[in-house]
């Protein structure tokens, strides 16, 4: 993540404007079991995003983080097929469904867009309310 930043960078500062959107995950907010090195990590692309949104707001560049929660694809589906695992899985989630990736879609399109030139070094929770609850 911070190579590809570090890569785009110089043409961006060059035209004087440009969005980055990392991608992290709820995880990056939560401690879970067994899970040290993926929350480590998602917690660093929170912290990539605050410091490189400093550094290059006023070169007109915003970036920002989507961090997912439990979204509608292959593998949480595979999960959520036994329903003891899926009735664990939602009841941490207050909106007590997955996320589509088409929300997830839209967000990045909000990030991407005109719209959110005024936002900056932000991670966005996308994740049904899991964390606020926590």
């Amino acid at each position: 993540m911070f190579r590809c930043c570090r890569a785009v960078a110089p043409g961006m500062i060059a035209r004087g404007r440009g969005k980055i959107i990392n991608v992290g995950s709820m995880y990056g907010k939560l401690g879970v079991s067994h899970y040290a090195a993926y929350c480590a990590s998602k917690a660093a692309a929170d912290g990539l995003t605050r410091s490189l949104a400093a550094e290059w707001a006023r070169h007109g560049i915003q970036v920002n983080c989507l961090a997912p929660g439990y979204m509608n694809t292959d593998i949480p589906r595979a999960a959520m097929a036994d329903p003891k695992t899926r009735e664990r899985f939602l009841s941490k989630v207050p909106a007590r469904r997955l996320g589509e990736p088409e929300e997830a879609a839209a967000l990045a399109v909000y990030l991407a867009s005109p719209a959110s030139d005024f936002m900056t070094g932000q991670t966005v929770y996308l994740d049904g309310g899991q964390t606020m609850a926590w």
